[in-house]
């Protein structure tokens, strides 16, 4: 499991229905949306504070009007009070005995909404006039998450005093108010918090803990509140996410370097580290166009690219705190174009081309499949071993022909002519051309897989170096197959220009019955379960 899909937060900074909580709900649609057309209708009350018209609220005060009356959305007059922030008129109501724990029809109760203001002097007079501090709304959340989401410390106070819950969690995500202070940014908030018992290690249901909340926003502040309560620099989540992997992929690139500072080690990782993100180009929500945007889960979207001498000056930085240039990637982000699902299993990559599957990839590989020529010589030069293939027997060379992509067949986002200039060099690196996967694919079926997305240029010069033109695949598949066509629901590898070239130097035209539906030769290949 990856945390790179990690809690129910939108940028991670708060749950995506977290804007839209029991509160904001309650307002948008309890206190405006139910409403009948004839104002007659609503009690008189709470009808005149929703106007704003005070006057006359203090004077149906005094003719004694059931202050607990409620609206069709089951507002009270306390509620549009409180929402209106008139500590005055507060204090009227409850000594006119309206009801502090009264909930509208979406849960949500009068000190919720005091929390969401952050008065301190409102939630004062609910919680003494004996407002739970622990209701929670229909989401889950409690006074004490939105407090913290507002950041006051006197409203953040008077919770716990009057006996808030400090290590309660919403039930959709499992986080708890330390998180949604974090997230926020309100140290003030979260030091107090942690000083009153919050605990600074328990994680959320999908494994976010508060250090990787903090690092998801580069908070240095809160960041060094959470080291001087006892966490350390390199805490990661459960399947090894740390705060220098969050750091890298935001792109906080400063608040990465003060971690590399405080001791971070850059070796670790979940399956990956951040120098395999960093030479990657990984699409995502802020940097990209083909990321699926998860839950929880943009905390891998980075805030800009990480391109040319900001990026090589990084991977510098990264080298001289201990991180190996050579380490291979046990998986890859989930969030990048082809997640090393299973075949058929989704996610954007073609099951025919391997879903990406770059286990055992290195730095070097990675950026010889994205054809980045400055950033492979830049490697080069820092030690990097150019012929170290996957766990599948991809070479560089084959990568950089356009095998193993984890794109859909016949597209590619690196042009031709970038990829042309990457094979030359893993051939002239020493590269074997005629080198098989696991799959029995070599670089030529990397080219086929391109489909009209243009190889013929990078055919030639393979061919020219004697590559082998009529290699079957498992499935039977020869490049000049692929370039005839083979197909998935929504794509095609065919390219007639590339089939008249093989088929010129070598290459055999396929069996008339040969199967060409991709998924339906995956589908023949999987086990019965």
């Amino acid at each position: 499991m990856f945390l790179i899909d990690a809690t129910t937060l939108k940028g991670l900074s708060m749950p995506e229905w977290f804007g839209r909580s029991a509160v904001a709900w309650g307002l948008a649609m309890g206190l405006t949306g139910m409403l009948p057309s004839i104002s007659e209708a609503l009690p008189q009350l709470a009808d005149a504070i929703r106007r704003g018209q005070t006057e006359q609220a203090r004077a149906l005060l005094k003719r004694n009007v059931d202050v607990n009356e409620k609206m069709p959305d089951g507002t009270t007059a306390l509620h549009w009070a409180v929402e209106r922030d008139d500590a005055d008129l507060v204090a009227a109501l409850i000594a006119a005995k309206a009801d502090p724990n009264v909930a509208t029809a979406f849960g949500v109760t009068p000190l919720a909404l005091a929390c969401r203001n952050g008065n301190p002097a409102i939630v004062s007079k609910l919680v003494r006039a004996g407002a739970k501090p622990n209701t929670p709304g229909r989401t889950g959340e409690t006074p004490l998450m939105t407090a913290a989401r507002t950041g006051r410390p006197e409203v953040v106070r008077l919770l716990l005093e009057a006996g808030a819950d400090i290590h309660a969690k919403e039930p959709q995500a499992g986080q708890s108010a330390v998180m949604w202070a974090i997230a926020e940014g309100h140290a003030a908030v979260v030091k107090m918090l942690l000083s009153a018992g919050a605990s600074p290690r328990e994680a959320s249901k999908r494994g976010f803990t508060p250090l990787l909340f903090a690092a998801r926003n580069g908070d240095a502040e809160i960041t060094q509140i959470l080291l001087d309560h006892g966490i350390g620099v390199n805490d990661a989540s459960q399947d090894g996410t740390t705060a220098l992997v969050i750091a890298t992929i935001r792109s906080h690139l400063d608040y990465a370097k003060l971690l590399l500072k405080l001791g971070a080690d850059p070796k670790l990782g979940p399956g990956f580290t951040p120098i395999h993100w960093i030479v990657g180009d990984w699409s995502s929500e802020l940097a990209g166009e083909k990321t699926a945007v998860r839950p929880e889960g943009t905390e891998w979207d980075r805030l800009l690219p990480i391109e040319g001498q900001m990026r090589l000056d990084f991977i510098k930085v990264l080298l001289q705190h201990g991180a190996d240039i050579n380490s291979r990637a046990k998986t890859i982000p989930r969030a990048a174009v082809g997640t090393g699902a299973a075949p058929g299993a989704g996610g954007g990559a073609s099951p025919v081309r391997g879903g990406g599957r770059l286990a055992g990839a290195t730095a070097f590989f990675i950026a010889a499949q994205h054809a980045e020529l400055p950033l492979m010589r830049f490697l080069l030069e820092n030690g990097a071993d150019p012929l170290v293939k996957t766990a599948r027997n991809v070479s560089p060379l084959m990568a950089a022909a356009g095998l193993d992509s984890g794109e859909s067949i016949g597209y590619t986002g690196v042009p031709e002519k970038d990829a042309l200039e990457a094979v030359k060099l893993c051939l002239d690196l020493g590269d074997d051309v005629n080198s098989v996967s696991i799959d029995g694919e070599n670089a030529l079926h990397g080219v086929a897989y391109r489909g009209n997305a243009g190889g013929n240029q990078i055919a030639a010069l393979l061919i020219e170096k004697k590559i082998a033109v009529d290699v079957k695949n498992k499935r039977g598949w020869t490049p000049v197959t692929l370039a005839e066509g083979i197909y998935t629901q929504n794509s095609n590898s065919k390219n007639p220009e590339l089939e008249r070239q093989l088929l010129a130097n070598g290459g055999k035209a396929s069996p008339p019955g040969i199967e060409r539906d991709a998924y339906a030769v995956i589908r023949d290949e999987t086990p019965e379960q």
